[in-house]
């Protein structure tokens, strides 16, 4: 048994040396290499469009308004890393190619580290679009205020995504690694789903029904109004605070705390797995509080809608402002 221990750390070690040596030369190759200095490049937009279609391997990419009426896209690339911008019919599409070794696609996008990391800005003269579709494999996206599109599709696996915009209709915002922001937001539905990285939404008015769906981080809504919310959460703390449904909510987390403060809808179900409920409402509830291990302690009403709380483990405490 203790040779075998043995033998699987001498070859963890070495596994270890090799990739050290191998990300080592690959820097130094990649610093040293003309392909890696950036380059700014700028593309004034002459047709119009209407609907966006941006898809993007690595590189982080905003929206902002322009400021002398012109539309025009902005990036900073590598000569073998770099983005192909058009307007095709009615939409403006923007994509990425790299023709780098599959080597520095993997290991040596270094930018994090140096400061120089790939970017494209795209300024838009207009204050109304149709459809935005943004995805991403790793980079941020950031959509200023001032804007306001039908539909706004966001997807990236590894980076934040921050909305600003309006939506005349939908918000889809989703990204496996990084955290979601929305502040001053109307729509008519918002959906986030983040499976590692917060989520946070400041002041949203939608019309019907906010989803929000996260494994790891914590959920954050403030300032919000909505007809209906779904919150679903595996890891990490669901805080709602001065915010109100006209219908039902419905917030379930599996490992972490429900905090209410200050905000209510006509119905409410909060479950936890394993963590507190506590916070205070706006209305008086009839309370179906429980807890397997905890104590509970909601007020005695008989009278408004329905409030059916439920932990395993963990505490219940709930207040009705006023009251």
């Amino acid at each position: 048994m203790g040779k075998v221990i043995g033998t699987l750390v001498t070859l963890g070690v070495v596994a270890l040396v090799a990739g050290g040596v191998v990300v080592g030369v690959g820097y130094a190759t990649t610093r040293n290499e003309e392909d890696s200095a950036m380059e700014k490049r700028e593309e004034v937009l002459e047709e119009s469009f209407e609907d966006l279609k941006i898809d993007l391997d690595r590189s982080n990419i905003e929206f902002k308004k322009s400021e002398d009426g012109k539309n025009r896209v902005v990036c900073y690339e590598r000569e073998k890393a770099f983005s192909k911008v058009e307007v095709d019919g009615n939409t403006l599409k923007i994509t990425q190619r790299d023709e780098r070794p599959w080597y520095k696609k993997w290991f040596f996008n270094w930018g994090w580290v140096t400061g120089d990391e790939m970017k494209v800005t795209v300024y838009l003269a207009g204050d109304t679009y149709n459809n935005l579709k943004v995805e991403s494999k790793i980079g941020s996206v950031n959509v200023s205020s001032g804007f306001t599109f039908n539909t706004v599709d966001v997807t990236t696996n590894t980076g934040s995504v921050t909305v600003d915009a309006n939506a005349t209709n939908y918000i889809d915002l989703e990204t496996d690694t990084g955290s979601i922001h929305s502040t001053d937001v109307t729509a008519a539905t918002l959906k986030a789903k983040s499976d590692t990285g917060s989520v946070n939404l400041t002041n949203v008015n939608i019309a019907n029904d906010i989803k929000v769906e996260k494994h790891t981080g914590s959920l954050n809504i403030a300032d919000s109004h909505c007809e209906n919310m779904d919150v679903e959460s595996t890891t990490g703390s669901v805080n709602v605070t001065r915010t109100t449904a006209d219908g039902y909510m419905n917030v379930k987390s599996s490992t972490g705390s429900i905090n209410f403060n200050e905000s209510d809808a006509a119905t409410l179900k909060l479950e936890s797995s394993t963590g507190s409920i506590k916070g205070s409402l706006l209305t008086s509830k009839i309370f179906q509080a429980t807890s397997n291990t905890g104590v509970v302690n909601v007020p005695n009403t008989t009278n408004g809608g329905l409030c059916v709380v439920k932990t395993s483990t963990g505490s219940i405490k709930l207040t009705v402002v006023g009251e």
